[in-house]
């Protein structure tokens, strides 16, 4: 199949057929050069090999060979392969300043892509591996590890497919083939083009518009997601959406269901930008499906307020009040509705007036950039994008705060605040990018917003709430009417139900309390060294009712109690995995904190969509920093740690200080919380599993040890326990080879494994029951991953792990995997696809324990410290882009549980 690259001129094509380019369009390198070279050997002759000259540090002053020069284009993007997001951006200017010939023939063909092509191939392979002709399955698996390891992803993807026996053992030989080739050049390619990708958001051009719509096809997730945005930038300008609309929204549909969050948000911004009535009716769709997750159809709301009239917009909202949805997410629903028609109103005059470019550049912007002013276009009824000279600045506005970006890969950058565009943090370039003009950088690359100049205040004590999504706020004129919450917090009206809430404190500076229980609602008092079960009653401004266990009423003021944590329910539903990571944080300078979607980032203030407060306006002054990755449901901050060496487990709050300890344990390997608040611990050296109440009485265990004890009933180095929400015990007994059921009058209901499958080397390390009833069991001496029914049943399974001793199921169907040698995490799909992992290279040692936390972080027990500044064990924090971002020293961490 002939490959085209339509962004090439007939002048280019001569000089392809004179061959002084590349056939991928680079150009070529010296020695393939048709022209004779001086070393070249003559025509039929075997050119003779060039001695190595090997030097030392005495003859470092000697003449050496000059090493080839790299081609220019590798030369140029060479950062791509080693720099962050940063370090990027700083080759877009050289990007920019390329001649449109050089670009077209050097540069663009790195952005070809052949996914639909090469998958529809090698789909047709795998299906010849099941061929009744011998000869077309030795053809189709030749043919597959010809085409090298590119297509190890579409294979991976295929695998689940496959039913026929020897096609499955065909694939894996094939699989380990090409895993064993390398595909150091394939990444060191999609690097290349992912950064050029990112480029050409700055720069305009057909050619550069056809080569991104060629990059929506290509294998490489991360390309097609830099290719996408880029493209979302070109497409807004109307003309470009009449020629390229069409063929863009078919490449992008396809995937706008994606798992692949990142891409999802890509795609659908991408649709909001183009100015086309089937874009918009996209958009509704999204905004009004009442099953889509509440972020995505924020995402469209917000989208849809960019490009459309007043008038228009209100329309949605008998379309928002007609779908179905829980009160809490269409009640956010309308309220952001409402905001964004408050943004669509006409302006003041002033902002009318007259803009003018400062006469002197400054290194630090004092002036604040007039927000855009949206025209409608009297051909599609659409908003007209912004203009450049639109966004220019008027010398009468405040000045632009200074902020620091953190970035996902560890970047870090200092600017000024200029606002915020569809999915885009709008900043003041450097000196080394001032080419690029305003940056425009993604919000999903970026982990934190700290505003450099605001300071932390002593916030005054006065009642304070903390809500189920994180956010924490003291709240005047309080009370509690008919199961809700009433009063004022942060100027803005607070009307939540009360099922929201999850702890109260006597201040926002308040520390938290340890523990927390599934049966009761937990007061601490001062003094007191265990917590008092009991019922919250009635809140109001100057306290609230207390009944404990015991039937006694208290009336505390809100200065007579340290803390009172609600009884943790269960979610009324599962964790949506359409909203891992898309709400934000925000930490206000007196110590409050709002959880919400973020609606609007300006350089005057921050608006977001809270569950718990409705839309909430906070103005830049008061904000210290905001997270961009928060799930919107928050746990209550607390860590439970074991310790093997030390022989204890330990409890820390979210400010990493120990609250509670449990000691003197025999060889403690894992301890969770229980429904009660009690802590259930594994205890291998006596071959035991106990639990624990916060005084550190054994109110429960495993073996019962008194009189004689039944040989079946006997641990043999327990590894993991888990109590069960019917109240049995599930029991990892990796001695026996079984995973047991235990029940409160401790007998065993219900086992996998015993001693044939010892002798079959089965050694399960952990085990968790599923949603769906099955059992996820670590198989460590198999070197597998197996989800088994309750007729021990296999039904789903991944093999060729090396030393696997941890394994989660995530919210979103994927397994969550730890491997001790080599270091490893990987996530994995149902079809058993790699799409996530963590090596060595990002900070691993010897990791034995793994957990997903609900702001999409990964929390990691490593056993091993790097010998440098690290003397013991390590729990391990890694943020999406796979960088460390903090730790907490502990000598052995077998088991960490956030709750």
């Amino acid at each position: 199949m002939t490959r085209t690259f339509p962004w090439i001129s007939p002048f280019t094509l001569a000089l392809l057929s004179l061959g002084l380019f590349a056939a991928d369009g680079s150009a070529l390198p010296q020695e393939q050069s048709p022209r004779k070279s001086e070393n070249s050997a003559p025509q039929g002759e075997k050119a003779k090999a060039t001695p190595e000259i090997k030097g030392s540090e005495d003859d470092a002053g000697a003449a050496k060979p000059k090493a080839p020069r790299p081609p220019a284009t590798e030369k140029t993007l060479a950062p791509y392969l080693s720099k962050g997001f940063l370090g990027r951006l700083l080759v877009a200017p050289k990007i920019l300043a390329l001649p449109e010939e050089t670009l077209a023939t050097r540069y663009l063909p790195l952005l070809t892509g052949d996914g639909k092509f090469l998958t529809l191939k090698v789909r047709n392979l795998v299906s010849g591996l099941g061929d009744v002709r011998y000869v077309e399955r030795e053809r189709s698996e030749r043919t597959l590890l010809k085409l090298g390891p590119s297509i190890a992803l579409i294979l991976e993807a295929e695998k689940a497919k496959v039913r026929d026996t020897e096609a499955r053992i065909r694939l894996d030989r094939v699989l380990s083939k090409l895993s064993k080739m390398g595909n150091e050049d394939i990444l060191r390619k999609a690097l290349y083009a992912r950064g050029l990708a990112e480029a050409l958001e700055y720069r305009e051009g057909e050619q550069v518009t056809r080569a991104l719509l060629s990059g929506l096809d290509h294998l490489d997730a991360r390309v097609r997601i830099a290719a996408i945005r880029s493209l979302g930038t070109r497409l807004e300008d109307p003309a470009n959406a009449n020629a390229y609309g069409e063929q863009a929204i078919k490449g992008l549909e396809v995937e706008l269901q994606s798992q692949d969050l990142q891409l999802r948000n890509a795609i659908t911004v991408s649709l909001g930008a183009m100015p086309l009535a089937k874009t918009r009716a996209k958009l509704i769709e999204i905004a009004s499906h009442a099953s889509a997750p509440l972020s995505h159809r924020l995402l469209a709301l917000r989208l849809l307020s960019e490009r459309m009239e007043a008038a228009a917009f209100s329309e949605l909202a008998s379309q928002l009040s007609a779908a179905k949805g829980g009160a809490v997410e269409l009640a956010l629903l309308k309220e952001s509705h409402g905001f964004f028609l408050e943004m669509l109103q006409p302006q003041p005059k002033q902002r009318e007036e007259p803009r003018k470019q400062p006469e002197q550049a400054s290194p630090e912007p004092a002036q604040n950039p007039e927000p855009p002013v949206a025209k409608a276009s009297a051909q599609t009824g659409e908003q007209e994008p912004i203009s450049a000279q639109e966004n220019a600045p008027l010398t009468a506005s405040p000045k632009l705060p200074r902020i620091q970006l953190g970035f996902m890969d560890g970047g870090v950058f200092e600017s000024v605040l200029q606002g915020m565009r569809r999915d885009r943090i709008l900043v003041a370039p450097s000196s080394e990018v001032a080419a690029l003009g305003q940056l425009r950088l993604p919000r999903a690359s970026i982990e934190t917003i700290i505003y450099v100049d605001n300071a932390k205040t002593k916030g005054a004590p006065q009642p304070t709430l903390v809500f189920r999504s994180g956010t924490l706020v003291a709240v005047q004129d309080l009370r509690q009417v008919d199961g809700r919450i009433h009063g004022q917090a942060l100027g803005h009206k607070l009307d939540a139900p009360a099922s929201l809430l999850t702890r109260l404190k006597p201040s926002p500076g308040a520390r938290g309390a340890p523990g927390g229980s599934r049966e009761h609602d937990q007061l601490r008092i001062p003094g007191s060294k265990a917590p008092i079960d009991g019922e919250l009653g009635a809140i109001s401004q100057s306290g609230f009712k207390f009944v404990d266990s015991k039937g006694k009423q208290q009336n505390l003021a809100w200065d007579q109690f340290e803390s009172l944590v609600l009884q943790l329910r269960p979610e009324s539903s599962p964790q949506e995995p359409g909203d891992l990571g898309q709400f934000v944080q925000a930490n206000l300078i007196d110590k409050q904190v709002v959880v919400g979607y973020l609606l609007d980032l300006s350089p005057e203030r921050l608006v977001l969509a809270s569950p718990a407060l409705g839309v909430v306006k906070l103005p830049s002054q008061n904000l210290l920093r905001i997270d961009m990755s928060h799930s919107g449901r928050a746990q209550t901050g607390f860590t439970l740690i074991t310790d093997s060496n030390m022989m204890e487990v330990f409890e820390i709050d979210g400010e990493g200080q120990r609250v509670w300890t449990l000691e003197a344990l025999y060889a403690p390997v894992a301890a969770k919380p229980t429904p009660s608040g009690n802590v259930l611990v594994v205890e291998q050296e006596d071959n035991a599993v106990r639990e624990y109440d916060r005084d550190g009485t054994a109110a429960w265990e495993y073996p019962e040890f008194q009189g004689k004890i039944d040989r079946d009933k006997e641990l043999n180095d327990p590894r993991d326990a888990d109590r069960l929400s019917n109240g049995n015990t599930l029991i990892t007994d990796y001695g026996n080879a079984r995973v047991i059921e235990v029940s409160p009058e401790h007998e065993i209901v219900w086992s996998y494994g015993g001693k044939r499958r010892k002798a079959l080397s089965f050694e399960p390390y952990n085990a968790d029951r599923l949603s769906n009833g099955n059992t996820l069991i670590t198989d460590y001496g198999g070197s597998r991953i197996i989800e088994v029914d309750r007729k021990g049943e296999i039904v789903w399974e991944y093999k060729g792990l090396s030393y696997p001793s941890d394994a989660d199921r995530l919210p979103n169907g994927n397994t969550l995997v730890v491997c001790s040698r080599p270091a490893q995490v990987i996530e994995i799909s149902p079809g058993g696809q790699i799409v996530w992992e963590l090596k060595g290279k990002n900070g691993l040692r010897t990791p034995v324990a793994v957990e997903r936390l609900p702001d999409g972080t990964t929390m990691v027990c490593d056993i091993a410290g790097n010998g440098k500044d690290e003397k013991g064990g390590q729990i391990r924090f890694f943020n999406r882009a796979g960088r460390q971002t903090r730790k907490i020293p502990c000598d052995f961490p077998q088991c960490a549980k956030r709750y």
